[in-house]
């Protein structure tokens, strides 16, 4: 008879086994680092740019950006707790927004 799966859990919990490591990847991962140090230089990529079109430039840029930078998260402003960011925002006298966005009037 096997395990319930109470049992199972039970027993994933007290085994030390990590699980056995994927060497097909590792290697990939290994020679594709290789591969990309080796051939991707600055210059080499300088060149590529330069023989890229406006609209693949753009197209590149999108494409790589969330790789360079993650994207932020939506942002919500009809909250149920504290006060609505909005509603304090527009109680400000235009000096007090600059004031608090660091903007100076010099």
């Amino acid at each position: 008879m096997g395990f319930t799966s109470e049992q199972a859990r039970e027993a994933g919990k007290k085994s030390s086994r990590k699980g056995i490591q994927d060497k097909v990847s590792a290697r990939v991962i290994e020679a594709m680092d290789g591969f990309f140090l080796e051939q991707l230089t600055v210059e080499k990529l300088a060149e590529v740019w330069e023989q890229l079109t406006p609209s693949e430039k753009m197209r590149f840029t999108l494409q790589a950006m969330p790789y360079y930078k993650p994207k932020l998260g939506s942002v919500d402003l009809n909250t149920t707790s504290g006060d609505d960011v909005v509603s304090v925002w527009k109680s400000w006298t235009p000096e007090q927004r600059l004031e608090i966005l660091g903007v100076t009037n010099e």
